[in-house]
């Protein structure tokens, strides 16, 4: 494994009505398109970490972590998400792309694979849904309602306290709150424009244009899409799902061999 430090560039793409922020990981030949899940600010400040988490990726993947729009319209749908994400890998020329997306960048990475299969070789979609549910869109009208009122805080804890496992959460508390911590009244705005935004979300009747070889990955305690949520998208896609025992939302970020199994699918096609 390589010491060097990775070479990180940040930059981003004008959209009809805005730009799109992203980071480039360069690595090996391969593009590993990364589409991370709903968080109340900009994506970008984290590409060191990303860097550090995916490092074992580098030596064959150059990973392009994509952010959302930073001024989205009034009414933004996941399906618009999926348009903007894709201008992007297309100015960028990025094809077959090894595609991961968790949580509300799994809805996006779902979305985009149905349109154009010609962009995403190999998906894994961790903690996600092919169509939103109620319950679901109780925790997101909620997150959103905190937003709109301007209540920093209180979202941070609640969307921490919900996407985390409770052991987890005890134990990196402070740390996890002060990442939270600090978000402008403009960020607040973006999220719950984002979250509305999902709650319509529902992929349902376009699963089987998805093409590609399928990985949903879930956590038995996650709190907002059970297990189920991963074995309906492996079942409508022709793919395979792994539900993580002991692990909730946060599955990608808590369980340590988590990004093991994204490696072994990823690589899997050397085989075929």
């Amino acid at each position: 494994m390589s010491t060097t430090q990775p070479d990180i560039q940040i930059s981003s793409i004008k959209t009809a009505s805005s730009t799109l922020d992203y980071a480039i990981i360069k690595g090996g030949p391969k593009s590993f398109v990364l589409l991370p899940g709903l968080y109340t600010k900009s994506l970008m400040p984290l590409a060191p970490a990303v860097a550090m988490q995916y490092r074992r990726f580098l030596g064959e993947y150059t990973i392009i972590m994509f952010d959302r729009v930073s001024e989205p319209p009034a009414h933004y749908t996941v399906k618009e998400m999926a348009t903007d994400t894709i201008r992007a890998m297309d100015a960028l020329h990025i094809r077959d792309a090894y595609m991961m997306g968790v949580s509300a960048g799994g809805m996006v990475a779902q979305a985009i694979a149905a349109e154009r299969p010609d962009l995403v070789k190999r998906l894994v979609i961790g903690s996600s849904t092919p169509a939103m549910t109620e319950h679901a869109r109780g925790i997101l009208n909620n997150w959103s309602a905190l937003a709109k009122a301007g209540k920093a805080d209180e979202l941070g804890r609640s969307f921490a306290e919900m996407i985390y496992t409770d052991a987890f959460y005890v134990r990196h508390k402070e740390a996890i709150l002060a990442s939270l911590s600090g978000t402008t009244d403009v960020e607040l705005k973006r999220f719950s424009i984002f979250a509305d935004g999902l709650c319509s979300f529902d992929l349902t009747a376009n699963l089987h244009a998805i093409n590609c070889p399928v990985l949903a990955i879930g956590g038995a305690l996650d709190r907002i899409f059970p297990p189920k949520q991963a074995m309906e998208i492996a079942r409508n896609t022709g793919g395979r799902f792994f539900i993580f025992d002991n692990y909730g939302h946060a599955v990608y970020d808590e369980a340590a061999d988590y990004l093991d199994k994204v490696w072994e699918f990823f690589e899997e096609e050397r085989k075929e």
